[in-house]
């Protein structure tokens, strides 16, 4: 009797775990990596430091993050929304736990993740070696 009282009681104190979606920051974290290194990094047009280099932007809006390095073109990245990995955490965890899970979708958080997590970028090697003129003729 004493195991058959206390598994309900486990799962009640357990549950608003499953709402750990919403036990979160207001900022994640982006790597920024580039080859080679030295590149400036910009979010939303503000420049923000030179590669490699870790950004912390607000996670529940969209972002607009560009690396330059000069002579080369310009890489732009868009950070968009998706689903937090934890909502998955809300329905593996005691069937979703409803309260856990109303509360990540009242508050949002389920949408608070924002991808790629890591942004890399490879500039290309300058060509090496002879280059011809194509307005000369004489061969």
């Amino acid at each position: 009797m004493r195991t058959s009282l206390l598994t309900p009681l486990l799962l009640v104190l357990a549950s608003p775990l499953a709402g750990c979606a919403s036990l979160r920051n207001d900022f994640q974290t982006i790597g920024v990596e580039s080859e080679p290194a030295g590149a400036r990094v910009l979010v939303d047009g503000e420049s923000v430091g030179t590669t490699p280099t870790d950004i912390e932007v607000t996670c529940y809006e969209p972002h607009d993050v560009r690396v330059e390095l000069e002579g080369y073109p310009p890489r732009e990245f868009r950070l968009t929304n998706t689903v937090h990995p934890l909502l998955f955490l809300n329905l593996a965890l005691l069937g979703g736990a409803p309260y856990g899970l109303a509360l990540d979708m009242i508050t949002g958080s389920w949408n608070d993740y924002l991808t790629p997590t890591v942004i890399r970028v490879r500039f290309p090697e300058p060509s090496v070696g002879p280059t011809r003129d194509h307005n000369d003729r004489s061969k």
